[in-house]
């Protein structure tokens, strides 16, 4: 499969199932909650009846903000752990959803039974393939950081050493570890791919077959992965534009900002979805033409191999004929 073909396959996946992300919207939402409002207390009890708070909503003060941070910096700490088990659970609950997703693209329909049976009976090879995930991005991030330092270490020595020299080089070795997150962040979602597809549990087989994949078609793979975030980067950048643009406080901004906020959430939450269907797509296709390839070359050799066989079988026969005709003769 061509990469218009996933793109736009991929893009009707996720128009298709706006209930699938409402749910997946919903539970994010949850979690954020869960965050945000003790956060929010632990603020209000920090400013106590100052008018702190009322003072920023009206207009931005940035000697009020600060009093409010460091007032709260103390308070704000007792939620650290809260904040981080919020952030564990948030990476789970992606994990578990993923599986869903997949389900749902494998089986073009979707139910919420479904759904959720595709998110538990997929979770814990997922959770899998994401530890073997990390431990690969730190082998590569070894595979790049350590020559960085020693290139580093050895310009350092050098009289005409200058800053600018840094810069070029850790530029040059992060894009070097932006192409290798690339390949392993591909190779990790075809390896799900996989696990899908052939409703297989061997996640070494499936971690083999992603790459595999992934060296077998790089430039087309790649190029899918650039087409799939362009549009959403775009669309982030506005965003962040607008934010950053927007300076006035006032109780219609609050609410537009968070109103921007969840458009923001649900729209990385589609974009997702857009970006494992499409690669979904493309690898079933590409991989069912790999195997159909695989059966006729099999086919064939077998095919010939019975010729073969059929010949030594009529060669000697006919030498054996020979062989008593002689006999018959002598």
């Amino acid at each position: 499969m061509n990469i218009v073909s996933a793109y736009s396959k991929g893009l009707g996946h996720a128009v298709r199932y706006p209930r699938m992300l409402l749910i997946i919207y919903a539970v994010n939402l949850i979690i954020s909650l869960l965050v945000a409002l003790p956060m929010k207390d632990v603020l209000n009890q920090t400013a106590g009846n100052s008018m702190m708070l009322s003072n920023l909503v009206k207009t931005y003060d940035s000697a009020a903000l600060s009093d409010v941070t460091q007032a709260a910096d103390m308070a704000l700490s007792a939620l650290r752990s809260q904040v981080l088990w919020a952030g564990v659970i948030y990476l789970l609950i992606n994990i578990f959803f993923t599986g869903g997703i997949l389900q749902t693209v494998a089986n073009q329909n979707f139910t919420v039974g479904t759904f959720f049976s595709g998110c538990g009976r997929n979770f814990f090879k997922f959770f899998l393939l994401g530890l073997i995930f990390l431990l690969v991005h730190l082998f590569f991030i070894a595979i790049v950081s350590l020559p960085t330092g020693f290139i580093l270490k050895a310009l350092s020595q050098r009289p005409d050493f200058n800053e600018l020299v840094v810069y070029k080089t850790l530029a040059i070795a992060f894009g070097v570890y932006l192409f290798f997150l690339g390949y392993v962040f591909m190779a990790n979602d075809y390896s799900k791919s996989f696990l899908i597809l052939k409703n297989s549990s061997n996640i070494v087989k499936a971690y083999s077959k992603g790459f595999r994949y992934v060296n077998r078609h790089f430039t087309k793979a790649y190029l899918l992965l650039l087409f799939l975030i362009v549009a959403p980067l775009a669309f982030f950048a506005l965003y962040f534009y607008v934010d950053v643009k927007v300076t006035a406080i006032s109780k219609f901004v609050i609410y537009l900002s968070f109103a921007l906020m969840q458009f923001f959430i649900m729209s990385r939450i589609w974009v997702r979805f857009w970006i494992l269907s499409s690669q979904y797509e493309m690898f079933a296709d590409d991989y069912e033409k790999d195997m159909a390839k695989k059966a006729l070359a099999k086919q064939i050799q077998q095919q010939r191999i019975e010729v073969v066989q059929a010949q030594l079988k009529s060669e000697k026969e006919l030498t054996k004929q020979t062989l008593e005709n002689l006999k018959k003769k002598a």
